[in-house]
């Protein structure tokens, strides 16, 4: 749902609900993944602003905002683009651009945000499908980026695969968390990579100087097949869940790819011997 206008609800051909982003989550707190639409959506504020979003373009323009633990966090999402599915709307989607990406972080900052987080989906156009390492596009946009005082963080995904995570201009960015749920597999003829993914943890000090990300944690996670099951590794190794071998090779792959350090961890920091 990153770059869709707010809120948005994802509904799968059954009619339940499978996603929905953050504005919607805080207009409707009762809101529940696999329930039927009938009763997620039973809130009418919700139903309104969503048709409101379809309607006109005022949902692009507002910025959502969390708190958390009494922080203000914004949270700004873009795709690059749309590999090639002309939008319905000019502002069906927010393409990214370094302006208009920073602007809206700027005005983040007026209305009271104290982090901004900014997601991007990387596009076909602008790195190729399946790319583990960064390209020059991406790493063109995220050094305008972090080089922003009004900007705490980058988050990314969009190649299907993992990419590193990277403290530039002492700025973490997490340049693909990978896929989640998929059914991209070697069985279709793709790289073994694409059952892998991670959800990144970024941790966050806030006081006189400001709020800065410290420290990032990274879940590697696989997609078992053939019942899409989304397997965080380390706790499905220690019940018995999945497939050991397809596990431990996907941890491989993704913290070979991701990296360590001091302030760049995987959870857990090595799996249990076999």
């Amino acid at each position: 749902v990153a770059g869709m206008p707010d809120p948005a609800v994802v509904l799968d051909q059954d009619g339940r609900v499978i996603a929905f982003n953050a504005e919607a989550a805080v207009l409707a707190p009762a809101l529940r993944r696999s329930e039927p639409a009938s009763i997620a959506l039973r809130m009418p504020e919700l139903v309104e602003a969503i048709r409101a979003a379809n309607l006109t373009g005022k949902a692009q323009r507002q910025i959502t905002m969390l708190r958390v633990k009494g922080v203000k966090v914004a949270f700004l999402a873009y795709t690059t683009d749309t590999n090639g599915i002309p939008p319905p709307h000019p502002w069906s989607v927010n393409i990214a651009s370094p302006d208009r990406i920073l602007a809206a972080a700027k005005q983040a900052h007026k209305e009271g945000a104290e982090a901004v987080i900014v997601n991007v989906h990387w596009g076909g156009e602008i790195v190729p499908e399946y790319q583990s390492q960064p390209s020059s596009g991406q790493l063109a946009l995220v050094k305008k980026l972090v080089a922003s005082r009004f900007i705490t963080a980058v988050i990314g995904q969009g190649p299907h695969v993992v990419q590193p995570i990277e403290n530039l201009d002492d700025k973490f960015v997490v340049f693909s968390e990978g896929n989640l749920i998929s059914n991209q597999s070697p069985a279709a003829g793709l790289p073994a990579s694409t059952q892998d993914g991670l959800v990144a943890l970024l941790h966050c000090v806030a006081d006189e100087h400001g709020t800065r990300v410290t420290d990032v944690s990274y879940v590697p996670v696989f997609v078992s097949h053939p019942d899409y099951t989304v397997l965080p590794v380390g706790p499905a190794l220690k019940k018995g869940e999945g497939d050991a071998t397809l596990l431990r090779d996907s941890y491989d792959r993704t913290v070979g790819v991701v990296g360590t350090s001091e302030h760049i961890k995987p959870i857990p920091k090595q799996l249990p011997n076999s």
